[in-house]
């Protein structure tokens, strides 16, 4: 008989006596309670919840951790700033770009909660060589400029209204002359050799939906995925 997993109302009797309703398995293991003997690498049964330590099975986490799929990398948890330091969190954030049906020249940027956030001024996806990225107060703070024949649509951005290259903050080009699905190599300033990019935006132009990556990682950094909503709002 296999001994129970569960603690009986009274200890185990001495080994051999027919009395005993649960024997013990053959191998010379004390009696309940502990200290008993345990085969090599078994854990006591049951843990002490939150306790350690105690072993696991092999490439078992502790119960809460989180384990990555095979093949991708978690969200980075570590913030990395481009633009400055004050616009990072240490926690996901999800923020919703929107637009009038009618209008493409100015998107609005908020929080889940419909809190204003930022706002964009200029058509996103255009041949206007200019656009800029705007706090709630009207501030400045990111320019896009795209460089005029370019065969990759080079893009630069600048901090505040400025677009002197001491200003740079990173730019942006086409991985690739010919593509079938969106492919953006991003180079931080400090990148001037570009020879492997800090980001890569992979995505469909189509579905109008990317996922942006640290180098040349699987390491998610943001997604981005369009959804249509109709609904009554105001831009400035």
């Amino acid at each position: 008989m296999e001994q129970p997993n569960f603690r009986p109302p009274y200890p185990y009797a001495a080994p051999n006596e027919s009395s005993n309703p649960y024997p013990l398995p053959p191998g010379g293991q004390a009696p309940y309670p502990p200290p008993y003997a345990l085969p090599p690498g078994q854990a006591p049964y049951p843990p002490p919840p939150f306790q350690a330590p105690y072993a696991l099975p092999p490439g078992q986490a502790p119960y809460g951790a989180v384990v990555p799929v095979p093949g991708q990398e978690p969200y980075s948890s570590t913030p990395i700033s481009v633009v400055g330091p004050e616009f990072c969190t240490p926690y996901p954030l999800d923020l919703v770009i929107a637009n009038k049906l009618l209008s493409s020249r100015k998107f609005s940027v908020k929080d889940i909660n419909g809190n204003s956030m930022y706002k964009v001024k200029g058509k996103l996806f255009s041949l206007h060589a200019r656009k800029v990225l705007l706090d709630c107060a009207g501030n400045t703070i990111v320019t896009f400029t795209k460089k005029i024949r370019t065969m990759h649509n080079r893009w630069h951005a600048f901090k505040g209204k400025s677009t002197d290259s001491k200003d740079l903050l990173f730019t942006v080009k086409k991985s690739s002359l010919i593509q079938f699905k969106t492919k953006l190599d991003v180079f931080l300033a400090n990148n001037t050799k570009e020879e492997v990019s800090d980001f890569l935006v992979k995505g469909s132009w189509s579905e109008c939906s990317c996922c942006i990556y640290l180098g040349e990682s699987s390491t998610i950094v943001a997604q981005v995925r369009y959804i249509y909503i109709y609904t009554t709002d105001h831009f400035d």
